[in-house]
């Protein structure tokens, strides 16, 4: 059994609390609702006297009186789950976007993911599921130019105190050059974490693929050709995965091109110091994975190595869930991942201080169909995508 001590405001609450509240009136949410609680008086009598069990779990929470049934004075002992479900996934929604392209984990509650339709940064809250609690406008920092103004970011990785940005360096939909999508950004993480107001522009580097095309290891896979088309016809370019390494090193994932049927890696070995602009970019040697013919969406450094999401190259078919010991020579191992069933992964931290340790996944829901048209689609104010925690793989 976990006792969670009481609490009466979410800055002082346990976060084994977190993922069971609902931040509309403070209500406590039990599923499912144990019998017992319908009198909770006499439960907790008897809890105390010896003459009940207790529950695997007892979440202890203070909240209003009229938003649970039989509070004791606004003191509500509330059954949460058995245990081996209170290790289960949660899918919550949030609002004001559906392109969920990359996320990070900032805290035991807030995360920030970015949308592949515009350039904010936003941050939302795991226990008040709905609307950001602030966001970073980017355009603020980097005025866009021409019509396609996204800069399309698809991954983000933490390395010290700053979060790492990745573009995809495609073309856009339609095939047309993009040059705003050919970014490499580094922000302070404190600008996301307190909503201090950026004192300058932060680092951008937007020669990624001229660099590869100058190193021969590089040059041979034509890159260049790949960029010519658009990111999902066959052969295209999409960068969709970054992850940092214990060196300080970042690996750039490839959902595509494919290579034999290969996805492709760039370890990028001195990234803090191309970001400071004081070296060339330096480049480790390439690194592909058989993922059964599927590209990388998602990357984050785990215990073992690396947890990978692998997704089709054109935007269709089933997610896969897989393992990576970091070697070269080792092919990543599929997970069972049937949480992600009905979702379209695209990524994925893992939430700081959790025992076991957690995933969060977020879903670009982009093309998910809601009120009979695509989410993208819809009003600003009705657009929503899903995020789900769930168990980490035991290491």
């Amino acid at each position: 059994m976990g006792v969670v001590p009481a609490f009466s405001d979410r800055q002082s609450a346990s976060p084994a609390c977190f993922p069971y509240l609902l931040d509309l009136g403070w209500r406590c949410q039990s599923d499912p609702i144990d019998a017992r609680w319908l009198d909770p008086a006499a439960f907790v009598a008897n809890l105390l006297q010896g003459k009940e069990q207790p529950p695997p779990m007892i979440c202890v929470c203070t909240t209003r009186p009229r938003t649970v049934w039989g509070s004791l004075t606004g003191m509500v002992l509330l059954l949460i789950q058995p245990a081996s479900a209170v290790a289960a996934s949660e899918t919550r929604v949030f609002s004001g976007m559906c392109d969920a392209s990359a996320v990070e984990t900032l805290n035991d509650r807030e995360f920030v993911v970015a949308n592949d339709e515009d350039n904010q940064l936003r941050v939302y809250d795991w226990t008040r599921a709905g609307w950001p609690v602030r966001a970073l406008d980017l355009d603020r920092l980097w005025p866009p130019q021409g019509s396609r103004r996204e800069m399309d970011l698809e991954g983000v990785a933490r390395l010290g105190s700053h979060l790492f940005w990745i573009s995809s360096h495609g073309r856009d939909a339609k095939g047309r050059a993009a040059p705003g999508r050919h970014a490499l950004l580094r922000i302070p993480l404190d600008w996301l974490q307190t909503g201090a107001p950026p004192s300058a522009a932060p680092a951008r580097y937007t020669d990624l693929l001229e660099a590869l095309a100058r190193d021969p290891r590089y040059a041979r896979l034509r890159l260049d050709q790949a960029a010519a088309r658009a990111p999902k016809s066959p052969g295209g370019l999409n960068i969709e995965a970054l992850a940092a390494t214990p060196q300080g090193a970042l690996l750039i994932g490839f959902r595509s091109p494919l290579f034999e049927g290969r996805a492709l890696f760039v370890p990028l070995l001195n990234p803090q110091a191309l970001l400071d602009g004081s070296e060339p970019p330096r480049f480790g040697e390439p690194v592909f994975l058989a993922l059964g013919g599927l590209g990388l969406r998602g990357a984050v450094e785990w215990e073992r190595g690396y947890l990978l999401l692998a997704g089709s190259t054109d935007g269709g078919g089933r997610s896969r869930l897989l393992a990576w010991s970091g070697q070269p020579d080792q092919e990543p191992q599929e997970l069972a991942s049937d949480a992600l069933e009905g979702l379209n992964p695209e990524g994925l931290a893992f939430w700081p201080a959790t025992v076991p340790r957690r995933l969060l996944v977020v879903s670009d829901d982009g093309t998910r169909r809601l009120q009979d048209r695509d989410c993208k689609d819809l009003p600003a104010p009705q657009r929503q995508y899903r995020a789900i925690t769930l168990p980490a793989p035991a290491p």
